[in-house]
């Protein structure tokens, strides 16, 4: 028996970048809630496919939604309005520019 945990391995398959994209993505989204810094590495490698950027930016995404959209009283809808745009500009900047 393995004293790994399902996601330890998961992420190893990720990160490994011999194995095919394919075998990252599905691993990836295997991930409940994958740790920031793995998302980070992904972003930041220049070796990462792009569909697995993607996704891994889109992941990014949703924490980082979740941290800036604690409501503050006296916050107004504009404001969540900005916030929205505010992610999906970061997303845009995080992909280089690629499309989905």
């Amino acid at each position: 028996m393995s004293r790994l945990s399902p996601d330890t391995v998961w992420k190893r398959i990720v990160m490994y970048t011999r194995l095919p994209a394919r075998a990252g993505i599905m691993a990836l989204e295997q991930i409940a809630r994958p740790s920031l810094n793995l998302l980070r590495r992904l972003l930041s490698q220049k070796t990462t496919p792009p569909r697995l950027r993607l996704l891994a930016a889109s992941k990014y995404a949703d924490p980082t939604a979740m941290k800036e959209s604690l409501t503050v009283p006296g916050c107004s809808e504009d404001a969540e309005d900005r916030r929205e745009s505010t992610i999906e500009q970061r997303i845009a900047e995080l992909c280089g520019g690629m499309t989905r």
